[in-house]
């Protein structure tokens, strides 16, 4: 990935805003690092990497919202009964296992392939672990995440562009909008002309909220429309955060750019953000592979056009920076005018 222009500090600012967890957001996940510590490396053998997986993803998803979350420990308890019957919302039973390009927003192929790993537990322990994760997240109805978003669209009356990476989470945001705020809702489960609906509604301001997985950070021109966009939940890489705010920071807008980041100081959203910034830091400074079959062409090109732009504001008496010193050679001479010439 490589940015077409170099990033300006004064056309975008870009905010980590920290959320304050709920009690309800921090039982959770305490309770599923209590789950991850059940795993025993039985004498003579290696520890297991299955459960820590799964529960990265379920982490990961309770950080986001708790739909998100509860929608994780559904298909988890359907995969160890063998009844993996496509428990996520609006899809067919195996629609998740290999999504569309556009339709990423249930499940990604690496979390997919880790709620189907083995935890290395039996089978009765873990759906007595995932029984009790379910019992907490009963009570979980909003999280921190919504609450700060809440805050923070109540301070602004700006046009906004919300991504969430979860279809679940959707629900969520929409639920965290002050009165006042109409919604436009775009999503991977949604036909094309569903989705042209959505888009319109916003484009034509109808509504002033667009809330969407990234199924809308691929391609949109939204620019002329919106100059803020609030990531929900962190991405995980420089990309997909670039393709988030390109949205509206594209060529054609007039105004400052902001993009609003919410985390939370939990371990998990700490270590995600110290990534995604030493591989931006690393993008930033690494040298580009490139052919050199035509570096030495171009830069004797390069200096021919800049000795006949000196050479013409020489011969029309225009003032130049420096003095022209070129030396032409009669071939060049010969080339250009038809005949020879001295000096």
């Amino acid at each position: 990935f490589r940015r077409s222009r170099d990033a300006d500090p004064r056309r975008r600012i870009v905010r980590w805003l920290p959320v304050r967890l709920t009690g309800a957001d921090l039982r959770v996940l305490n309770a599923i690092d209590a789950f991850e510590r059940t795993t025993r490396a039985t004498r003579g053998q290696t520890p297991h990497d299955g459960l820590p997986l799964i529960c990265s993803v379920l982490r990961r998803r309770a950080l986001s919202s708790p739909q998100a979350f509860r929608t994780s420990l559904a298909r988890r308890l359907a995969i160890i009964e063998g009844s993996d019957d496509g428990l996520h919302a609006g899809g067919a039973a195996d629609e998740w296992l290999q999504p569309g390009l556009f339709d990423s927003d249930v499940f990604t192929g690496e979390e997919s392939e880790a709620l189907h790993g083995d935890s290395g537990l039996p089978v009765a322990r873990e759906r007595a672990w995932l029984l009790r994760l379910q019992h907490l997240s009963a009570e979980h109805t909003t999280g921190g995440r919504a609450r700060a978003l809440a805050c923070l669209l109540r301070r602004s009356e700006n046009r906004v562009v919300i991504f969430t990476q979860y279809r679940d989470s959707l629900s969520s945001v929409v639920a965290a909008l002050p009165p006042g705020r109409c919604a436009s809702v775009m999503h991977g489960g949604q036909t094309p002309a569903e989705q042209h609906r959505a888009l319109t509604e916003f484009l034509d301001r109808r509504a002033d909220t667009l809330v969407a997985t990234d199924v809308a950070s691929q391609g949109l021109n939204l620019q002329t429309t919106a100059r803020w966009a609030v990531c929900f939940d962190v991405p995980w890489t420089p990309l997909r955060l670039e393709q988030r705010i390109g949205r509206v920071d594209r060529i054609g807008q007039t105004r400052r750019v902001h993009g609003t980041v919410l985390t939370s100081r939990h371990p998990f959203d700490r270590a995600t953000r110290m990534r995604l910034e030493a591989r931006t830091e690393q993008s930033a400074h690494a040298q580009l592979a490139t052919c050199t079959r035509w570096t030495r062409a171009a830069v004797r090109y390069a200096d021919w056009c800049d000795t006949q732009r000196r050479l013409s504001a020489h011969w029309r008496h225009v003032p130049a920076a420096d003095a022209c010193v070129a030396r032409v050679s009669p071939a060049f001479v010969r080339r250009w005018l038809g005949r020879d010439a001295r000096g």
